[in-house]
């Protein structure tokens, strides 16, 4: 779906110029390349939506709103990334407590 591609490049790109604010340098291409093995890899559900169809705590600390907190930190602008997560702290307030 190149409309959902293209959603996906802009928040890879968003984290590129986060990281690199915080002198992480990415590789080049290395969104393009991301998106070519994930094509390779045929339909699959993200860990995430697995976690969350499974009833179990998603990662979200780790993998979203840290890095969320660190490109905030920076000043570098996220929205694509604070919407995510946004959705996703919804999303887990689904999930049943232990």
């Amino acid at each position: 779906d190149p409309e959902w591609e293209g959603e996906v490049r802009a928040l890879m790109q968003e984290i590129t110029v986060a990281a690199a604010a915080q002198k992480i340098v990415l590789p080049v291409g290395l969104a393009d390349r991301m998106v070519t093995n994930t094509r390779a890899m045929g339909a699959y559900r993200a860990s995430t939506v697995i976690d969350f169809e499974l009833g179990r705590p998603m990662e979200l600390e780790s993998m979203f709103l840290e890095p969320l907190r660190r490109a905030q930190a920076t000043g570098a602008a996220v929205p694509r990334l604070e919407a995510l997560c946004i959705v996703l702290k919804k999303l887990a307030r689904y999930l049943p407590r232990p």
